[in-house]
């Protein structure tokens, strides 16, 4: 996690990656720390996708991991819901985390792992709902009740924010890529913010917990997403297999006497796979079946080693 956007080059020889994405977990209001003992409402845990996409070599992939749910100031990176101005009992949404191909824009998103909803300041052990799953879960005993909790995102639209039950405020609701704000009038307080994702989840109005935001593995293959594991800021982890090391010698040659047989030539063979950097060494040369000055069997063999010390070797066969 770094706050903002990051970019991934695809190495040589690597057409396909796997994705390991998490969304960020919400924010838990001060006071339900503070004052609840040991049953908080605490911000729900953001959820977990995982892919595989097809890439191309040396092409750019776009990285925004989501931040940690805040209890001041504005959202958390990459889509979490802003909370009130009261961070005693209220707190923001966690943000999405994501993988980007073919540019920045939340078009280009290939797979999303929702951030968990923020918490309003209650102590029934229960709280913001967690990031997707492909729905993100509702919030979940808010002091307003069922009416008062932010819906979780869908895989077509943001999760409705809570409606007031007597306050008058209620929750934002979420959006592409966006979680719901908290309620912010005419009562400042007690309102857990939307956790970012694919869609956002809504807030909770006054007295209400944020629903998270859903995941995506629409843009991956073999796509799987489970809800609710992650604590504190996303993360994502990139793993590939590289190509098999190969190397290819240059074909056979006949030379018609011992002063015409070529000098050894690094740069002669051809190679692929591996982890760049691949350096080629020529192993020695074998002489046999040598019945005269100028008549024998030459077979020279190079070999191929690349950054991870794996190895490959090919012999070139000279006739004189």
């Amino acid at each position: 996690y770094t706050g903002g956007m990051q970019t991934w080059v695809v190495p040589a020889g690597i057409t396909s990656i796997t994705i390991d994405a998490y969304g960020a977990a919400g924010a838990t209001a001060l006071n339900s720390v503070n004052v609840c003992g040991g049953s908080p409402d605490r911000g729900g845990l953001g959820g977990y996708a995982k892919g595989t996409l097809t890439v191309t070599p040396g092409e750019t992939l776009n990285i925004f991991v989501g931040g940690a749910g805040q209890n001041s100031g504005a959202g958390a990176f990459n889509g979490g819901g802003a909370p009130c101005g009261d961070p005693n009992t209220c707190s923001g949404g966690g943000g999405a985390s994501d993988v980007r191909q073919g540019g920045s824009a939340l078009a280009n998103r290939r797979i999303v792992a929702g951030g968990g909803a923020g918490a309003e300041y209650s102590c029934g052990g229960q709280g913001g709902g967690a990031g997707g799953g492909l729905t993100g879960s509702n919030g979940l005993g808010g002091d307003c009740g069922a009416v008062g909790e932010g819906f979780g995102g869908t895989q077509a639209a943001g999760g409705n924010g809570g409606t007031n039950c007597g306050f008058g405020g209620n929750g934002g609701s979420g959006s592409l890529g966006q979680g719901g704000n908290s309620s912010l009038s005419p009562f400042s307080g007690h309102s857990g913010a939307g956790g970012g994702g694919y869609y956002g989840g809504g807030a909770g109005s006054v007295d209400g917990h944020g629903g998270g935001g859903s995941s995506y593995i629409g843009g991956v293959t073999s796509g799987s997403t489970t809800p609710g594991l992650r604590t504190g800021n996303g993360n994502i982890c990139i793993s590939y297999a590289a190509a098999p090391l190969t190397i290819t010698c240059p074909a056979p040659v006949t030379v018609g006497c011992a002063t015409s047989v070529p000098a050894p030539d690094i740069n002669a063979p051809t190679k692929s796979g591996g982890c760049p950097p691949l350096v080629v060494t020529h192993r020695g040369d074998v002489i046999t079946n040598q019945t005269c000055a100028n008549r024998y069997t030459v077979t020279r063999t190079y070999r191929v080693t690349d950054a991870c010390q794996a190895t490959a070797e090919c012999t070139q066969i000279i006739t004189v």
